[in-house]
């Protein structure tokens, strides 16, 4: 508005918009449903987002099994260790796990982390595979403006089938 470009704004809106339903769509042909589990501790609380978060809604539209799918909140749980590991124990893919790039750092972290299985089958995914000039997880500076390319990482790593020549952009797994 303050430049007079409405019209070129609701353009660019209207094509993410596209694109974004385009992969959701996409996605409700999976044949399966994989257990994903999110977050990571910090101090003595697990931080992952609430049922009514973008990060849920993401995961939602990834045609995913996230068990705290129906949990209240738009911002993030903090939940015990025990809590999730009950219930995520056994949750084929881990994403999100906080500043974390390999599976030592996680061990060293807190060696409870290796009990997962997304653990043990290396099946854990980050945020940080784009680096901007001075070191900053681009990420968090462009995935809120490029919601259908973070749906498309997702889905990738959830169904790699569904997109079988798409090269992961936001995400990467873990070494």
């Amino acid at each position: 508005a303050l430049f007079n470009k409405d019209k070129l704004a609701d353009t660019i809106f209207k094509d993410i918009e596209l694109k974004y339903n385009n992969v959701k769509e996409l996605a409700k042909t999976a044949k399966r449903k994989p257990k994903v589990l999110s977050g990571v501790m910090y101090k003595d609380k697990w931080n992952m987002p609430a049922g009514d978060s973008f990060g849920a809604q993401l995961l939602r539209d990834a045609n995913v099994n996230y068990p705290w799918q129906k949990s209240i909140g738009t911002g993030s749980l903090s939940l015990s260790f025990e809590a999730v590991f009950d219930k995520a124990r056994d949750a084929e893919i881990w994403i999100s796990p906080g500043f974390f790039s390999s599976f030592n750092q996680l061990k060293e972290s807190n060696k409870h982390y290796t009990k997962f299985d997304a653990f043990q089958n290396k099946n854990i995914y980050n945020s940080m595979n784009r680096k901007g000039e001075t070191g900053g997880v681009l990420y968090y500076e462009l995935a809120p403006v490029q919601p259908h390319i973070v749906l498309k990482d997702i889905i990738k790593v959830m169904h790699p089938n569904l997109l079988p020549q798409y090269e992961l952009y936001y995400f990467q797994q873990l070494n």
